[in-house]
Parts: structure tokens; C-alpha cells; sequence
């Protein structure tokens, strides 16, 4: 009985997705005027019945393409769920994934698989597998979902394959291949590979790697006068592997044959191009086999007939050897020689022959550079759009090759090429002409290429949705390798990369097995850090929905274990042997490029609090980074450039900050901050060896929490946008806290806290008891700005005390007016203060004088009597006019 196949269609989702998100138009058999990515005209098209393949019309001027897979990955992924087989079908997963994710008609390769299981006991799931066997008891499979693997003591592997049995020295053949004598088939790296080339009517079969040899297939086969045509992947494994066994064939007395899917070493194999509709074209074919002949050609003199042949160029510039050649072919000579050669007895008749005589006597062959050069792409810096145009740098010595970015200026003449290519790429020499760099150049440019954006920060970006790293990124969940040119492929966002040079080292290994003992050591406190550094992962995200993240402060005598708390945060992220910066020892400009330099991480100043009276020391002035709340850096600088261009740069972080004691600022700037103090009252032996071990911990077990938490973007997102906005509204309501920035803060944190439960052991108790601690914080924080600052009340009652002594006796009886302190001419409704005359009336009664800087940052902001304005005041004590902080007596509290 025939199986019953589930019927698979994702045409028309892709459809409905291309219309809404590229402006499609239905047109007949047709969807067409999608808005192109790359040039932005309306000219995308693709067939309306199957949307996989979406390329612009303006092929000469842009020729901008993609797959479908590209553009929406997530609907070619999580195939066991979408697709799950069932005892009618028992090949669903498997079809649906031959289908979608190969681009092949499932029903001609009925018979040639079978739906497998693949699990592993230290995998993080199972999945389907697409079976293929290639001799009895020998099988592989491809991992429909990749799998994880972490063994115990073991790196983490990712796998997406699996052979059962030894398969050195077989191959993979379709069931039903008869091959007939003088037949040229086809030797493809990978089963899918064959089966595109077979889709396009070549006979073929799969190496299963480049380096396998199928000398048992072959000797089976050797004796019918085939030409074996290898047909393996263009990177550099596979072109290696390619002569290899053209040489061994060879040995053995068999013909040989190449193509190759491309004439360079990027990433593209037969499938790709069966997907795209390429291997249709009789056109593409020559081409084809002419990459193979660039391949196979044995000398320099070789190569440059082929390519003479294929283009018919009378110049042009080609690499042998890894090393840079430019051929000239002399006309006259040419014509001259080739009417000799066909009186040459030996070439009577060979057309072939008599062109390779009139081109050795005719051609010039020039090497011009030690080393090969391949045009990869241009990278455009974000802020600034300044290009580099990145070169792989091939050498012929051995040395790994290399990719290096030059601007496009040091194009502009063969010398100033030669020497930037002598500083980037040792050994590397250039003695061509600047004809010759031209000839290049325009020959990299006269082909569409790929432009990426380069961002000068680490972290989060917000235009595609991403996290760039320096080893990996993630998007949406996923994380995403480099690929070989040193960037990552965000699919519809294109290509980027990040230029930062901070020292971050993540692992893609999750350990949190340290948080017994981070309780343990930091208590309550420690998880209100923790959470505040959570939702730093995220603030860029917060910012854009809630328009602010909280400001951060950690305060408390020395030892109480603000430094080791920090540090083991900063592990987390990739960063050790870390706390922050002081910025009393760097320029507004150094800040500003730290604040500028990471995105969804903390940024965190140490001792800022830290004074000194020195006038000429500049101490932190807490005022400037008040817009930081909001995600403004502040400072606009202007572009080096001919035009009047300036940035402004935004903060994409988060701010901590870490002292021995408060910050004294502005009631503005205090309130924008969440508050926790340390001391060392709950200071325990057992905290003390928790916090030893915690120290020991490499950075590279602890920070997969990074990628652990920000591959649960989503979810972590929707439970804080969904608590946040009930716990504000919970802290209004409880009494104790009247100012809405206040509550909005620790509201944050609270709903950071139950966020945390999605990734470490809290119970609903735990997170309970943080809460209250962040609702007492709120209270205290509130209490802290309702009343003055401990710097000003202490002043008003000094200043109160030395005005009350001094205008008195003993007996209550007035004296003379010089110990006064109020210099107003109206002493009963306004206070004129003169700091210097009261610092002076300090010293004389024996008082501790008081920071100048704290005085002047803190007045404005004073309770007890309300601040009018500062200005010269002809004193009522001296006669003679000073500059005075001028107070209203019936303003204050």
C-alpha cells in the first residue's frame, strides 16, 4: 500500500512575507516591484508559485539575489516540530527538509532515503535525520536540527552530521546508476551536491569527504573508459583534495576531468546553485569547466592559454602559484606565428596545437606581485562611512593566508599600493605598474560585490537586531559563527562585523554552577547587582520601550566586597581581571569614547567619588552624565571631513558606579540611581571561601551566562515588559515613595529580578525577599532626597550655630556684626552666604571646614532654605559687595 504523504507547501507563506515585508506585487505568474535591499529601487522579482529565489532586474547596475532560506531563516528551521512524522508518514521530517531546506523535488528521490533518529546522552536534543546508505551496515545521515554536545571535560561540539561504519575508500550512488563505457561521471563532495548535479542530468556520485578516495567504487568501474570529472567544493580543502586524486587517477591510467561551481574559494557547492536555478544554463557550464581548467593548469604558461582561450584578451592578470602574473600578447607576433604553425607537419590539422605555438612565441608573461590577491568585500565603517576594500592575501611559501583591509586611496598609484601592502602583509611585495593596479581594481569592481557595516563598539546593535562579538553573534536567539572573511551573515541585516579592540572572551559553554556560591558570598545585595547586570544585557532594548535605564551605585567602606563583586560580574561577560575606570584620570574626551565603546554592557567608574582640593585637579562632575539615563552620550564632535559633519554618538550602555562613599550630586542626578550600600556586618567565614572559589573561576566558564541570557532575548524581554509597569505601580501605591523616577527604577529591577528566575534556581520565595529589599531601597532612596544632603544639613547647622553665637552675648544682648554669617540686607526673609568668610569663621571656632566642590555642587539643591540665586550682595556685614549663595527663609521645608 502506497504511504500517504502529508502535503508541504511553504510558497505561499514565503509569498505573504515577501509582499509584507518588500512591497511585493502580484503580477500573474509573477510577484514583482519588491523594494530592493541593495539599491532600494522596486525592482525584486521572483516566480509566484515558487518564491524560493529572489534576485533584482537591474542586473547590470545592481544584481542583487538571495534565497528565500536567507530572508527567513525561521521558517526553514525546527523541522521535527513543523513537520513531525507520524506512522502515516513516516518520512514527513525528513521530505519536508529535502524539500525546503535542499530545494529538491522529493518525489523522484523516493527509495533513496529513509527518516532516521539521530540522540546523543550529553546532547541538548534529538532530531530526525535523513538517512543514505552507502554499503551494508555503512550509512551517513544529516542532522535535520544540529545538535549540541557537551562531554564531560570535553570542548562543546556542535554536530550536524553522522556516519555509521567506516567509509574510507566507497562513495555514495544513486540506487539505479548504470554507467555505460566512455561515460563522464561526476565526483561531488556531498550527497546533496550529487543529487543537484544529478537534478541538472549528470551522472554522479558523493566522495562523502574532499580527502576520500573512491578507489573501491573506481576499481568496480575502471575498465569502462570513464572520465571521472571531480566536482568537489572550490575552498581550499577541496582544490587540494581536486589535484590529489586527478593525480591518482591518473597514475591509474584513467581520464580526468574538473569543474568547479566557482572561480574563486567562496563558499559555494552545487546545491546552492541547483537552488538558485544555475545549473539550467549551458552557458554556466562552460564556465564550469573553465574554473577547473584554471585549477589543473600545471604551469604559469598553462593557465594564461586557458585563460586566452576562454576570454580571448590580448592582456590581462592572473595568479599562479600564489603568486601574481600579468600576461601581453604581441598581435602582430601572434598572427605571424599562427601562419607558421600550420605549415608545421606536426600540427597539421591540430587547431589546438597550432594556438599554443603562436602563443608561446607571441606572449608575454610578467610576474608583478609575490603573493595572490582576491578582492572579498568592502566594509563600510557605520559612523563615520569611511570603506575599506579587504583582500585575501594568499602566499606561496605556506604562510596561513590572510585577509587586510586597504583604502581605497593607496589605489591610486602602484607606489603607495606597494607600501601599505608591504605594512599589512609582510612579505608581500608589489612590482607591478599602476597600469596594472588599475587593470585589477577595475576588474574587482566590474563584478557586483558585497558590502558589509563595521561597527566601532562591542555589543548590540540596534538596526539589525544583533549582538556582535568578537567570535560569534546572535540574532534572535541564534548564534551565528564568523564566517571565513572574518564577518557574520545576519541574513536580511547583510553582512557585519565589529573593529572593537576591548578584551572580551566569551564561551559558548553555559556553566552556572557558581550561583550557590555568589549567594553565598553576596547575599541579597549580590542579587540586586546581578539583576541591574542582567538587564544591562538588555538596556539598549529597555531604553527604546521604557525610554531610561537606572544608573547603578555600589558604596561601602573598603572590603566590603565591592571590587571582588564586581570583578566576578565583569567574568560573566567575557572580561577579566576588570572592574572599571576612574574618570578623575581621564579627559571628557577619553570618557566619552569609553561610554561609546560597548552596547547592552555595563559601563562602571571607581572611585569618581574621590576628591581633591587641589584647584588645579578636576574632580567628576556627576552633572555631566545625567543624559547618559536616556541613552545620550552628550558630546558632539565634528567629522574629519570637507563638510560640516559632526556625531554625536549615542550610550548604548548601562552606568554603574563604585566608591567608598555616596555620591553627592544633584537631586536630578540621585534620583536617577538605585542605591545599594555595603558593609561588612554580614561578612561570614563560609561567604569569605564562597567568594575564595568564586575568585578562582576562570573567565572561561563563567561567561556563557552571557550568551545564555542574551539567547533568551525574547522571553526575557516579554517578562520584563510585561512585570515592570505593575511593580511601579505596586511601589506608588505601598506609601513611602512619592516620585515616580524613583519607583520606575527599582520597578526595573524588580521585574530584572523574576527575569533572573528564567536562568538561575530562584524560587518564588527568593524572589519575593529581593523585592522587599528593593522596595526598602526605594523608601530609603526617597527619604535620602526628601531631606538634604548630609554634606548641607551639617552646613546649615554649623552656618546656624556660628550667626546665632555671633550675634548675641551671653546675656542675650546684641554684639557687634563681625561673627555674623548672613551678609543679606534683608536677614529676616533671605540668607546671603559668603563661602570664604564662613570657611574663615570655621577655622576660628575650631570646626572642621567644609569641600568647597561639595558646597558649590550641593546649594542649589537645599531643603531646609530654598536656593535663589548665586550673585554679588553689598553686605550688611562688611559694607563692601561679595559674591554670595543667596537663600529664601520661607521657601524651604
Amino acid at each position: 500500500m502506497r504511504t500517504q504523504h502529508t502535503r508541504i507547501d511553504l510558497a505561499p507563506e514565503i509569498a505573504a512575507r515577501l509582499i509584507r515585508e518588500f512591497q511585493f506585487k502580484e503580477e500573474g505568474t509573477h510577484l514583482r516591484k519588491g523594494v530592493c535591499p541593495a539599491c532600494g529601487k522596486k525592482e525584486l522579482w521572483t516566480w509566484a508559485e515558487k518564491p524560493f529565489h529572489i534576485q533584482c532586474a537591474r542586473l547590470s547596475k545592481c544584481g542583487w539575489e538571495s534565497g528565500a532560506k536567507a530572508l527567513f531563516p525561521e521558517l526553514f528551521t525546527e523541522f521535527n516540530k513543523r513537520y513531525p512524522a507520524t506512522p502515516a508518514d513516516p518520512l514527513a521530517t525528513a521530505r519536508a527538509y529535502l524539500q525546503y531546506h535542499r530545494g529538491f523535488d522529493p518525489a523522484p528521490l523516493e527509495g533513496m532515503y529513509t527518516q532516521g533518529t539521530y540522540w546523543n546522552p550529553h546532547g541538548d536534543k534529538g532530531t530526525a535525520t535523513v538517512r543514505f546508505a552507502l554499503a551494508e551496515g555503512v550509512y551517513w545521515e544529516k542532522l535535520i536540527e544540529p545538535v549540541r554536545i557537551q562531554a564531560p571535560g570535553e570542548e562543546p561540539e556542535t554536530r550536524g552530521e553522522n556516519f555509521g561504519g567506516k567509509y574510507k575508500g566507497l562513495a555514495w550512488a544513486p540506487p539505479g546508476l548504470e554507467l555505460a563505457q566512455g561515460d563522464k561521471l561526476y565526483m561531488a563532495e556531498g550527497i546533496f551536491d550529487a543529487l543537484a548535479l544529478r537534478a541538472a542530468g549528470k551522472k554522479a556520485i558523493a566522495l562523502m569527504s574532499c580527502a576520500n578516495f573512491p578507489e573501491h567504487f573506481i576499481a568496480d568501474h575502471r575498465d569502462l573508459g570513464i572520465t571521472w570529472i571531480l566536482a568537489l567544493d572550490p575552498d581550499p580543502a577541496g582544490r587540494k583534495s581536486t589535484l590529489k586524486h586527478i593525480a591518482r587517477l591518473k597514475d591509474m591510467g584513467q581520464k580526468t576531468g574538473c569543474v568547479l561551481p566557482s572561480e574563486g574559494e567562496a563558499k559555494v557547492d552545487w546545491n546552492d546553485l541547483y537552488q538558485q536555478g544555475r545549473l539550467e544554463e549551458p552557458s554556466a557550464w562552460k564556465n564550469f569547466r573553465y574554473y577547473g581548467s584554471l585549477l589543473t593548469a600545471e604551469t604559469r604558461e598553462d593557465k594564461a592559454r586557458v585563460i586566452f582561450g576562454h576570454k580571448g584578451l590580448n592582456s590581462f592578470i592572473f595568479e599562479f602559484g600564489n603568486r601574481t602574473h600579468a600576461f601581453k600578447l604581441d598581435a602582430d607576433k601572434y598572427t605571424k606565428a599562427l601562419a607558421e604553425a600550420v605549415d608545421i607537419p606536426t600540427m597539421a590539422g591540430d587547431e589546438e596545437a597550432q594556438k599554443r605555438y603562436a602563443l608561446e612565441a607571441s606572449g608575454n608573461i610578467k610576474e608583478i606581485a609575490t603573493v595572490a590577491m582576491e578582492f572579498r568585500y568592502v566594509e563600510v565603517a557605520e559612523e563615520t562611512e569611511e570603506s575599506l576594500n579587504f583582500l585575501r592575501i594568499r602566499y606561496p611559501n605556506g604562510t596561513p593566508a590572510q585577509n587586510v583591509g586597504l583604502p581605497g586611496n593607496v589605489f591610486a598609484s602602484a607606489s603607495d599600493f606597494k607600501k601599505r601592502l608591504l605594512s599589512v602583509a609582510p612579505g608581500a611585495q608589489w612590482t607591478g605598474t599602476s597600469d596594472h593596479l588599475d587593470t585589477l581594481y577595475r576588474g574587482w569592481f566590474l563584478r557586483r560585490h558585497t558590502t558589509i557595516k563595521s561597527i566601532d563598539y562591542i555589543g548590540y546593535d540596534r538596526a539589525s537586531g544583533a549582538y556582535l562579538y568578537h567570535d560569534f553573534a546572535i540574532l534572535a536567539g541564534k548564534l551565528i559563527p564568523k564566517n571565513p572573511d572574518d564577518y557574520f551573515e545576519l541574513g536580511k541585516a547583510g553582512g557585519m562585523k565589529t573593529t572593537s579592540t576591548i578584551g572580551i572572551k566569551l564561551s559558548t559553554e553555559i556553566d552556572l554552577s557558581w550561583f550557590a556560591d555568589y549567594r553565598a558570598a553576596f547575599g541579597q545585595r549580590g542579587l540586586v547587582g546581578l539583576a541591574w547586570w542582567l538587564g544591562s544585557l538588555f538596556a539598549e532594548q529597555i531604553r527604546e520601550r521604557h525610554e531610561s535605564y537606572p544608573f547603578f551605585e555600589m558604596c561601602g567602606e573598603p572590603g566590603s566586597g565591592k571590587s571582588r563583586m564586581l570583578e566576578f560580574l565583569w567574568k560573566l561577560c567575557g572580561r577579566n581581571n576588570h572592574e572599571g575606570f576612574n574618570p578623575n584620570l581621564s579627559t571628557m574626551i577619553g570618557r566619552s569614547r569609553e561610554f561609546a565603546q560597548v552596547s547592552n554592557l555595563p559601563v562602571v567608574l571607581i572611585e569618581a567619588n574621590h576628591y581633591d582640593d587641589r584647584p588645579h585637579v578636576r574632580v567628576m562632575n556627576w552633572e555631566e552624565l545625567l543624559t547618559l539615563f536616556d541613552g545620550q552620550i552628550g558630546r558632539v564632535s565634528g567629522v574629519k571631513n570637507q563638510g560640516t559633519t559632526t556625531r554625536n554618538p549615542p550610550f548604548r550602555g548601562a552606568l554603574a558606579m563604585s566608591q567608598n562613599t555616596p555620591i553627592n550630586a544633584s537631586e536630578a542626578f540621585l534620583s536617577r540611581l538605585v542605591q545599594v550600600k555595603f558593609d561588612k556586618r554580614d561578612h561570614t567565614p563560609a561567604g569569605r571561601d564562597a567568594s575564595e572559589r568564586l575568585n578562582l573561576m576562570a573567565v572561561e566558564r563563567l561567561s556563557g551566562f552571557l550568551r545564555a541570557a542574551v539567547c533568551r532575548e525574547k522571553e526575557i524581554l516579554d517578562l520584563f515588559n510585561s512585570k515592570v509597569r505593575a511593580h511601579e505601580k505596586w511601589i506608588l501605591g505601598a506609601g513611602g515613595v512619592s516620585m515616580v523616577r524613583i519607583a520606575t527604577n527599582h520597578a526595573y529591577l524588580m521585574a530584572l529580578v523574576e527575569c533572573l528566575a528564567l536562568l538561575l534556581p530562584l524560587s518564588e520565595e527568593d524572589v519575593t525577599r529581593v523585592h522587599g529589599v528593593l522596595y526598602q531601597l526605594a523608601i530609603d532612596r526617597q527619604n535620602a532626597l526628601s531631606s538634604d544632603h548630609e554634606v548641607i544639613e551639617r552646613f546649615w547647622n554649623v552656618f546656624e550655630l556660628l550667626d546665632r553665637s555671633a550675634g548675641k552675648d551671653a546675656m542675650g544682648q546684641p554684639v557687634e556684626l563681625e561673627g555674623w554669617q548672613n551678609h543679606s540686607r534683608n536677614p529676616d526673609t533671605e540668607i546671603a552666604v559668603n563661602i570664604e568668610s564662613f570657611q574663615a569663621a570655621c577655622s576660628k571656632a575650631g570646626i572642621e571646614a567644609f569641600r568647597e566642590k561639595d558646597l558649590r555642587a550641593l546649594f542649589p539643591d537645599s531643603k531646609r532654605y530654598k536656593f535663589m540665586e548665586n550673585k554679588h550682595v553689598n553686605s550688611r556685614i562688611t559694607g563692601t559687595t561679595l559674591r554670595c549663595w543667596v537663600f529664601s527663609k520661607s521657601g524651604g521645608k
